[in-house]
């Protein structure tokens, strides 16, 4: 384990030496900055927010198999805003976003996480030569990635398959920061509906959500079935 760690260390410290002073400093400033901006997000939610409520949602959302589909909707049961919900979700996405954009080929030479950055290129392949008009409209092909709620798509998937079929650091941002705010939107406010005909009519929203949920279920299962044929 400490063997692994001094790897990792070593890693790093060839990246920042390797570089000129200027390089260094900028590289050092594209690790650190998103970081920085992750504080004062919390910090936002700490000061503005139900920060009880809040921060174990996001903590939920960074890590499978949890994501927006079901973390805004718990979030908005939970008492908070539609609006507040779908904000906060899309300035996280486009926080880990801008942080596997920047620091994208330094993470591949990272143990641990290098593989794990492999197996989420060859998911981000997958999913592009599923989509054959990727290459021609590969804007919205990323935004695509990123506002489909599914395995194998996400903010992550979407800023390293952007950055493996060569768009600009500047055009995968921008295409992270569309899907995000749409995706988060569209089910923040299908979320708040849901909710209310569930509060009114408890019949009716059982029956809806278990509609959804056997739909859900398809087409997870199809899509499970062609990762694996």
């Amino acid at each position: 384990m400490i063997s692994k760690a001094i790897d990792v260390y070593r890693d790093f410290k060839k990246t920042f030496i390797s570089c000129d002073r200027k390089e260094t400093g900028f590289t050092l400033f594209k690790f650190f900055f998103p970081f920085f901006i992750g504080g004062l997000y919390l910090t936002i939610i700490y000061l503005f927010f139900d920060y009880e409520t809040l921060y174990p949602l996001v903590a939920a959302h960074l890590f499978p198999p949890f994501g927006k589909e079901s973390i805004i909707p718990a979030g908005i049961a939970f008492g908070v805003s539609p609006l507040a919900m779908a904000g906060l979700m899309a300035a996280l996405e486009v926080i880990v976003g801008t942080f596997m954009i920047w620091n994208y080929d330094l993470l591949k030479g990272v143990p641990f996480l290098g593989r794990y950055v492999g197996k989420v290129e060859g998911k981000g392949r997958e999913k592009l030569s599923r989509i054959g008009w990727a290459n021609r409209f590969a804007f919205a092909a990323i935004a695509l990635l990123v506002m489909v709620p599914f395995q194998g798509s996400g903010t992550i998937t979407a800023s390293i398959t952007g950055r493996i079929i060569g768009m600009k650091v500047l055009d995968v941002w921008m295409a992270i920061v569309v899907g995000a705010i749409s995706s988060n939107l569209l089910i923040a406010f299908f979320a708040d509906t849901f909710i209310g005909i569930l509060r009114d009519n408890l019949v009716l929203g059982v029956i809806i959500l278990l509609f959804l949920g056997i739909v859900l279920w398809i087409v997870r299962d199809k899509n499970r079935n062609k990762n694996n044929g």
